[in-house]
């Protein structure tokens, strides 16, 4: 029996997914948007995961209430190698 590794993935494929995790320390809910499709509303002050594919997303979040005239937008790019943790803080 032959085995081989793949040196461009240092998990040996145990990891084809990632974790974009969001912490929502606002007062205020948050619509959430991974690679533009909507994944729902997070609530103030909690912190929610995403399971995602290896590769580049793209997170927005939105704020849904507690503003005057637009609300706070924020976006930022994620690049998960499998196994991977990304972290993001708002506001």
């Amino acid at each position: 029996m032959f085995s081989s590794c793949d040196k461009s993935d240092p998990y040996n494929g145990a990891c084809p997914d990632g974790t974009i995790r969001l912490n929502n320390f606002s007062i205020d809910p948050y619509t959430i948007y991974i690679d533009g499709s909507y994944m729902g509303v997070m609530q103030a002050q909690t912190t929610t995961d995403y399971t995602v594919s290896r590769g580049g997303h793209t997170v927005t979040v939105v704020q849904l209430t507690g503003f005057n005239g637009t609300p706070n937008e924020y976006e930022a790019t994620a690049i998960i190698e499998g196994c991977d943790v990304d972290v993001f803080t708002f506001p």
